[in-house]
């Protein structure tokens, strides 16, 4: 009798480290933007799935009214360390027929600074993107018409982050007590 019990526990532990790591796949992950030119660095991090404060697709929009009529989406409220000094930004992703690339405004959208063109930089549609990551050459696409901070072309990494370290503790710790309960069974 007293193995069946042991067995039901080893069993129930063993469904709660399944639910435990299956939670951990669809944890979201945050992509790290880098934007060097050489001389500054420009830093954001996002979801690499964001939440889009508004977007354009050429033919429907969602959300806020993004900054251009571009097919684009827009995230509002996004932290940016600019040469290590942190501003609120609005961030506009534009698509390939767009130019591709990115910009960074200020939070009301009025002023640019940064300002460029490139690749894609997402994946699906606009109204639920999915951040591409890897090292991407940008062109500074503000010749006049759109004045900001910087007149040079910059290089951008995104870099996924590492999902956070307290679920691989739990993990651990669902294991720890599998261990131990697979031991007292033994003897």
């Amino acid at each position: 009798m007293n193995c069946r019990r042991a067995q039901a526990v080893l069993l129930s532990t063993l469904v709660l480290a399944v639910l435990c790591f299956s939670t951990v796949g669809t944890a979201k992950a945050d992509d790290l933007f880098t934007l060097t030119d050489g001389s500054n660095v420009v830093s954001f991090q996002l979801p690499s799935t964001p939440s889009v404060s508004g977007w354009n697709d050429g033919t429907n929009s969602g959300g806020v009214t993004c900054n251009s009529d571009l097919t684009e989406f827009c995230i509002l409220g996004v932290t940016v360390m600019n040469d290590g000094s942190p501003q609120s930004s609005q961030i506009e992703f534009f698509n390939i027929d767009s130019s591709g690339g990115l910009a960074i405004l200020a939070p009301d959208g009025t002023e640019y600074t940064l300002n460029q063109a490139g690749v894609q930089l997402y994946t699906g549609d606009e109204s639920s993107p999915a951040f591409l990551t890897g090292v991407f050459p940008l062109t500074n696409t503000t010749s006049g018409m759109f004045p900001n901070d910087y007149s040079s072309d910059f290089t951008l990494t995104i870099t996924p982050t590492p999902e956070p370290a307290s679920l691989m503790l739990l993990g651990s710790g669902v294991l720890a007590l599998a261990g131990r309960m697979r031991r007292k069974i033994r003897g």
